[in-house]
C-alpha cells in the first residue's frame, strides 16, 4: 500500500516546471556551462568528442557522426558562449522576458561556481518539458536546430535541417530527452 501511495504521489507530482523555475534553472545551467569553459578552454572540444563517441556507439552514419552532430553541437555551444544566460534562455523560451545582451566579454577571469546542481536542475526541467509540455519542447527544439544548423556551409545546412526537422527524428529526440537521467547526463557532460 505504501508503495502504491508513493507511486501515485510521484506520478501526480511529475509535471513540466513552472515558468519561473524553468527560467532560473536555464540561467543557472547556462552560467555553469560558461564557467566550465572559462575554467577549462578544452571543454567545448571534450563535449564535441563525447557527442561524436556517443553517436558512433549508437549507430549514427559516418557522415552524421563526423560532420553533422559535432558541428551541430559546437554551433549550439558557440551560441551559449557568445551571449548572456538571460538572452539565451529567453530565446530558448525558458524565460518570458527578452533581455539585451551584455557587452562584457564572457571570458573574464573565472571564479569557480557549482556546476552539478545547475546541470541536474536544468536536465530535470528539460526532461519534464519533453514529457509533459510537448508544445514548449517543440519551441526549444526548433531554436536549438536553428542554432546548430545555421553555422554550417549551405550544402550541410540543408542536410542538417532535413535531418532534424523530420517528425520521426524530432519524436526520437523528444523521447530520448524525456527518458534521460539528469544525474547520468550531467556526469557524462563532466558537470558532476
Amino acid at each position: 500500500m505504501k508503495f502504491l501511495a508513493a507511486t501515485v504521489f510521484a506520478l501526480a507530482s511529475a509535471q513540466a516546471p513552472s515558468p519561473t523555475q524553468a527560467c532560473n534553472n536555464c540561467i543557472g545551467f547556462n552560467d555553469a556551462v560558461l564557467n566550465m569553459c572559462e575554467l577549462n578552454d578544452k571543454m567545448p572540444q571534450t563535449w564535441a568528442n563525447e557527442v561524436q563517441n556517443w553517436c558512433n556507439a549508437n549507430g549514427g552514419s559516418t557522415n552524421e557522426c563526423t560532420i553533422l552532430y559535432p558541428t551541430f553541437f559546437t554551433g549550439i555551444l558557440g551560441t551559449f558562449l557568445n551571449d548572456t544566460a538571460q538572452a539565451q534562455c529567453s530565446e530558448l523560451t525558458y524565460c518570458q522576458n527578452t533581455y539585451a545582451s551584455d557587452s562584457a566579454s564572457p571570458f573574464s577571469p573565472p571564479t569557480p561556481i557549482e556546476h552539478c546542481t545547475p546541470c541536474k536542475n536544468y536536465m530535470t526541467d528539460l526532461a519534464n518539458i519533453a514529457k509533459f509540455d510537448p508544445t514548449h519542447f517543440h519551441q526549444i527544439y526548433t531554436v536549438a536546430i536553428n542554432w546548430g544548423c545555421a553555422g554550417l556551409p549551405n550544402f550541410e545546412q540543408k542536410a542538417c535541417y532535413s535531418k532534424f526537422r523530420n517528425d520521426d527524428n524530432e519524436k526520437s529526440i523528444t523521447d530520448f530527452i524525456a527518458s534521460i537521467d539528469p544525474k547520468d547526463a550531467c556526469e557524462w557532460l563532466y558537470f558532476c
